[in-house]
């Protein structure tokens, strides 16, 4: 047979070649494959640790809100920072910082106080992409939390008072009730009704209330304990009796405001700060006090600034409350934006500059639009035909209907208020 040596080096030759291109495509492609595999690793680990981080901030933003809910508010950093550890990242350990700010620093609710941001950053190490200089990332979560609306209307903070909620008359309310107190008769229907969407107690109960109140329910704490005192207006009145309708204007009543018998007084929108004295009124047929878009701070012991011959410092000494004495009625409603939106009676948390109790009486119809937070005084409400108000947040030691026929209604509509009901009792993620 023939032989053809110079063609068989050439085919040797030809497939050499070939299987070296083989084995470089081979090669590129297990390279591109391990890069595409360690990439994926890489990425699904950078995502793991986003989602992990995300846990934290969310944990760290709720923390933080609750803390400043409970009026400890220079703690809220640490709180935050603490649930953030709990979630497995440490601020100052292992590359992470936590940052709790308030109110947040950006985003649509930059610079509202209602509002905390918290955000988790951490420099997580790389594998494969540290094959590319990028030996780390860093990694960051942003969370923003806010306390939400609270499902009762009424706060009874004493923890051992009988009859803390005592009704002698009729009392129904669209929200509900919480009473801290220990005692048996923590509730005690003592006659007539007591209607709402829940009744609950630390204690017990009297009575055949509508629903069948929760018992042994653990204490809740003062809803509105990070609430911060007011602004004082910069007018000063001392001594003030009013013996007839002239409008009265926002300011310091040194003394309180003492209103005639018989006389139908106007309060102009703002806020009301009585050093001493209270607000009290005489009643009688006539008699009504009427204020839309004011705020009352009951208070005691404040500087008296350039009193006028005759006037009694000593009055500004002398812890005042709110008294509807007799017949008569009133028309008094919270702002509705600012500082003191929805809270129309504030006690000053001093127990010095304290007194008690704070007591409406009458035949005449009222309107209480607002909080009434007098959370270390009684609250008797003696009224015979009810409340027609929107809205109404009370926050007292005790509330008492008494007189044989007190009659209560509380609603809970906040829609005249921007930003919902005053009462912030549930934390709620918003970013």
């Amino acid at each position: 047979m023939p032989h053809h040596p110079r063609r068989s080096n050439v085919m040797d030759r030809r497939g050499r070649k070939q299987s070296g291109q083989v084995l470089l495509i081979g090669t590129l492609v297990g390279t591109m494959l391990f890069a595409m595999v360690g990439l994926a690793l890489d990425t699904g680990f950078l995502y793991y640790q986003k989602r992990k981080i995300q846990s934290a901030a969310d944990a760290a933003a709720i923390a933080a809100i609750l803390e400043l809910n409970t009026g400890v508010a220079a703690n809220f950093v640490q709180a935050g920072r603490e649930d953030a550890k709990l979630n497995g990242f440490e601020h100052g350990v292992d590359n992470v910082t936590t940052t709790l700010n308030r109110p947040p620093t950006g985003g649509p609710h930059a610079g509202d106080s209602q509002y905390v941001e918290a955000v988790v950053t951490k420099n997580v190490k790389t594998y494969f992409l540290s094959l590319l200089s990028l030996g780390s990332m860093t990694v960051a979560a942003k969370a923003e939390a806010r306390m939400g609306a609270g499902t009762s209307c009424v706060y009874l903070l004493d923890p051992a008072a009988e009859d803390q909620f005592r009704v002698a008359g009729n009392y129904s309310a669209t929200c509900g009730l919480m009473a801290n107190s220990n005692s048996p008769k923590a509730l005690d229907l003592n006659s007539g009704t007591a209607t709402a969407t829940r009744f609950a107690t630390n204690g017990q109960y009297v009575g055949a209330f509508n629903p069948i109140p929760a018992t042994n329910q653990p204490r809740v704490a003062d809803p509105l304990a990070s609430l911060q005192p007011p602004t004082f207006p910069a007018a000063n009145y001392y001594g003030v009796n009013v013996t007839n309708s002239t409008p009265l204007n926002p300011g310091v009543y040194h003394g309180g405001i003492r209103v005639a018998q018989g006389v139908q007084a106007f309060f102009n929108p703002g806020i009301y700060v009585l050093n001493g004295g209270g607000l009290t009124t005489s009643g009688g047929p006539n008699a009504f006090l009427t204020g839309i878009g004011v705020s009352f701070y009951f208070t005691a012991r404040q500087p008296v600034p350039t009193p006028p011959p005759g006037f009694n410092v000593a009055s500004a000494n002398t812890p005042g409350r709110f008294l509807l004495n007799g017949e008569g009625g009133f028309d008094l409603r919270a702002p509705t934006s600012g500082e003191m939106a929805g809270i129309l009676f504030f006690q000053d948390r001093n127990p010095a500059n304290q007194a008690g109790p704070y007591d409406i009486q009458g035949t005449n119809t009222t309107r209480i639009e607002g909080v009434v937070y007098v959370p270390a005084s009684d609250f008797l409400f003696q009224n015979h035909t009810g409340n027609t108000a929107n809205y109404t947040i009370i926050v007292s030691r005790t509330l008492r209907l008494d007189g044989g026929a007190a009659n209560l209604t509380i609603r809970n509509d906040y829609s005249s208020l921007a930003n919902g009901s005053p009462i912030r009792a549930t934390p709620v993620l918003t970013r």
